[in-house]
């Protein structure tokens, strides 16, 4: 590795370090990850290193969501750790740890869709309707939506049919 150059950080080193069930491998992570908080070494995560350990976190572990939202939020602040829009992310696991309902995907949503100046979300999910500022609009179709869709499969059908008409065709030229 160059002077300079970043590794990426996967999941289960974030794992070790936080439920320490291993005792060796959560020594060693957190080895790493005192050099990245003191930004002597670099690392990238993803979303989806932040959304495999939360997930994680609660489903498996059932860890308390305050409990993840502190400790994600203290690996959020490492000085070498890259990850695009970590402000999002911090936002989002307030928003998460406020709301007991509420999973951080959703959570996630709701900060970018107020970061993005967006109000209005097409979802079936009512969890939706008790967030301040956002909309919920279910999908709905129109008599004109329903002719359009209904048109849309009869042509479908018939092209089908020409082309198993014309795979028949083939069949007996050929014998």
């Amino acid at each position: 590795m160059t002077k300079g150059s970043v590794r990426f950080l996967d999941t289960n080193i974030l794992l070790r370090y936080l439920l320490r069930d291993d005792e060796e491998k959560a020594r060693r992570a957190l080895g790493l990850l005192n050099l990245v908080e003191q930004g002597r070494e670099k690392v990238a995560i993803s979303a989806m290193v932040i959304f495999e350990v939360i997930f994680t976190l609660q489903r498996r572990h059932q860890v308390p969501r305050q409990q993840i939202r502190d400790s994600v939020k203290d690996i959020l602040s490492f000085r070498g750790l890259e990850l695009p829009s970590k402000r999002l992310y911090e936002r989002a696991l307030d928003l998460y740890a406020a709301r007991p309902n509420l999973s951080f995907p959703d959570a996630f949503h709701a900060v970018y869709m107020h970061a993005q100046g967006i109000e209005e979300i097409y979802s079936w999910d009512t969890d939706f309707d008790k967030l301040e500022g956002i909309r919920r609009v279910e999908p709905i179709l129109t008599a004109a939506d329903l002719r359009d869709v209904a048109e849309q499969a009869i042509a479908e059908e018939a092209v089908e049919r020409m082309g198993e008409e014309s795979d028949r065709g083939e069949e007996y030229d050929q014998s």
